[in-house]
């Protein structure tokens, strides 16, 4: 009889061991899973998982700006100036100096933005904003004239 109640007690207490062991063994799993997770989605990791991959790549990615107007001054007779370029994804394109601000959402990095421009000299800055609040700029005088463009011939 004594033998029976020494087993049962000892039974209860290595049920209750089990039991606490298995849900420490689910805490400190939880906190591994989500150090290593933490570690692996804040560096570029070969062993990121394919769905985090875009979402890392764009949070290093730096803002980038270029303009397809291969001069710094540009002398035209169009009113209004069409003006390629290349952004990051997701950013947004604000040009302020000619006749009106225009903006456009470079949603996978190529804009094409329509200039108005005003007679005569026109500074132009073109701005490219990401999601995340940083700005590229860059800068182009553009130079408007209605008169032709044409060179005189010399006699």
């Amino acid at each position: 009889m004594k033998n029976m109640k020494l087993t049962k007690q000892f039974g209860i207490e290595i049920f209750w061991a089990g039991v606490v062991g298995f849900v420490l063994g689910l805490i400190v799993s939880f906190l591994l899973t989500v150090l290593y997770q933490y570690a692996v989605i804040s560096t570029e990791h070969p062993i990121v998982p394919f769905y985090y991959k875009d979402i890392i790549k764009a949070q290093m990615t730096p803002l980038t700006l270029e303009l397809d107007l291969p001069d710094e001054t540009v002398l035209t007779d169009i009113q209004v100036l069409t003006v390629h370029g290349t952004t990051s994804k997701n950013a947004t394109v604000l040009t302020e100096g000619g006749a009106e601000a225009v903006s456009t959402e470079s949603a996978h990095g190529r804009f094409t933005l329509n200039v108005p421009l005003s007679e005569g000299v026109n500074e132009l800055t073109f701005s490219s904003y990401s999601e995340k609040g940083e700005v590229v700029q860059m800068s182009r005088t553009v130079i408007y004239s209605q008169e032709s463009q044409e060179v005189p011939e010399q006699e």
